[in-house]
């Protein structure tokens, strides 16, 4: 059975359970569904239980998922101790491929305009609404939870960052199959001045 994206976000809420390791850092375990009856452990490449080693990993990724992407914002919002160690932490996230550095394509060498993002999708849902609300959502039904805590940011926020990743992998497997009107070289944000906002836009752009 095909489950809707509600569907799959209610699993996902019921299905989160958490643990303790020996540092007393919270550390998750997803589930998921092998067959009607049987479950077993969540196994990713990258592995929560790397993840769980890695000091101030969960200071860092909730950053993220606030929209801090920043070096100087990361480092504010998530209250790691020096700036050093969060290279070092977002160097091991990065290699681990659930964090990714992004510089705009029309100023890469900009180390300022630098951006880091949660690459991995399941780390960026868990952290996103998982994380910082898991008291609530333990003694909350999945559902009720859903509705009152993922329902709306998901269909704003979530899901139009998900489609952008999921259009520039189509667009980067059609160029490479030479299948583009054009050939591009580069893909990625475009930053320009927006005076009105008195901030930096950006744009996905095909170059």
């Amino acid at each position: 059975m095909v489950l809707t994206a509600t569907e799959n976000c209610i699993y996902l809420c019921s299905s989160f359970a958490v643990t303790k390791n020996s540092d007393m850092e919270d550390e998750y375990v997803l589930w998921t569904r092998e067959s009607k009856k049987d479950f077993t452990e969540y196994d990713t490449k990258r592995g929560a239980s790397e993840i769980s080693k890695i000091k101030n990993a969960n200071e860092v990724f909730e950053a993220l998922s606030k929209g801090f992407s920043r070096y100087k914002d990361i480092l504010d919002q998530s209250y790691v101790s020096s700036g050093p160690t969060l290279v070092d932490v977002l160097d091991k996230l990065i290699r681990m491929d659930v964090v990714k550095k992004e510089v705009p394509i029309n100023d890469e060498n900009n180390k300022k305009k630098a951006g880091y993002y949660i690459s991995d999708n399941l780390s960026l849902f868990y952290y996103k609404y998982i994380f910082r609300n898991i008291s609530r959502m333990n003694v909350m039904d999945a559902e009720v939870f859903y509705n009152k805590y993922i329902y709306k940011n998901f269909e704003t926020e979530y899901v139009p960052k998900i489609f952008e990743d999921i259009c520039k992998q189509y667009l980067i497997r059609l160029n490479k199959a030479g299948k583009t009107e054009e050939i591009f070289e580069k893909i990625g944000k475009y930053y320009y001045d927006n005076p009105a906002e008195k901030k930096m836009g950006n744009l996905i752009l095909l170059h």
